[in-house]
């Protein structure tokens, strides 16, 4: 069967634009031989139209899926003053990433905790994402939608409590480019 046969509902752009997966299963298992000159250069075009043939080389996953092998846990612990946010992550040049979760423990030295924040900041504004209000002195914060961090945005971290003393951040991180 022709490559073109298996693609032809896909299209360059818009909702149902061929993705990096579909391109990749569909032309893997063609193989390099004369029979299939063909098909090869049709792959070569479809791959430079999308944009799709460079991705390897760029190691970006341009449909928003996880490079292989970098996810990765991001680790904040150290002393805190309540009211003061701390920086804990910024990707470098060119990265972005899928912040998926956070989990958290504070030495709490009286009373109850009353807030763990987690922003995300380009330097002039923060947008706080998550907020612990349960007096939990450890526990897991997960987003049910994408929150992507390039290099222009930093995880921060922030408690409004004065009795904690210490936190143990862990950011759950995937690059996506």
């Amino acid at each position: 069967m022709s490559i073109i046969n298996k693609w032809n509902t896909r299209t360059v752009g818009d909702d149902d634009q061929l993705t990096y997966a579909q391109f990749t299963a569909l032309s893997n298992p063609v193989h390099i031989q004369s029979s299939n000159l063909d098909n090869l250069r049709l792959i070569k075009l479809i791959g430079e139209i999308t944009g799709l043939a460079r991705v390897k080389e760029l190691e970006v996953a341009p449909d928003g899926q996880p490079i292989a092998g970098t996810g990765k846990i991001e680790n904040f612990n150290q002393s805190v003053t309540n009211g003061t946010t701390y920086d804990v992550f910024t990707p470098s040049a060119g990265e972005v990433f899928n912040f998926m979760a956070a989990g958290y423990t504070a030495t709490v030295s009286s009373g109850t905790l009353d807030a763990i924040q987690i922003k995300i900041g380009d330097g002039v504004n923060e947008l706080m994402v998550a907020e612990n209000l349960n007096d939990s002195y450890d526990g897991l914060i997960r987003f049910s939608d994408p929150l992507f961090v390039d290099e222009n945005l930093t995880i921060k971290v922030r408690t409004s409590d004065a009795s904690v003393s210490a936190l143990d951040l862990n950011l759950l991180l995937i690059r996506i480019r």
